[in-house]
């Protein structure tokens, strides 16, 4: 819900606020989360599902004749930009969990 509510944020359909509430479910997650693993897959989900909301016209500019080809661009795209989101989760969650004594 999270990642699809940052990516309607950054749609020109002026719900660009929303962009201040969407984050709480994830940090809600990453606080309560014990396994690095599960941090890791929900933010390849979230990594995956925002940058697919938001760069679906990807596929109509890509200058590709084939449709499957097309759609598999944007998969891979949304795949290789949800690492970014894997390292900051990540980051996020040895942070809090090695440097939270307060």
């Amino acid at each position: 819900m999270s990642a699809i509510l940052m990516g309607i944020s950054q749609q020109p359909w002026g719900f660009g606020f929303l962009a201040w509430f969407s984050f709480v479910p994830s940090i809600y997650f990453l606080n309560n989360q014990k396994s690095i693993k599960k941090v890791i897959g929900y933010a390849f989900l979230w990594g995956f599902i925002y940058h697919l909301s938001f760069l679906y016209w990807l596929s109509g500019n890509i200058g590709i004749d084939s449709i499957a080809l097309k759609y598999f661009t944007v998969l891979l795209v949304s795949s290789f930009l949800a690492l970014n989101v894997i390292a900051i989760f990540t980051f996020y969650f040895i942070f809090k969990k090695y440097f939270n004594k307060y």
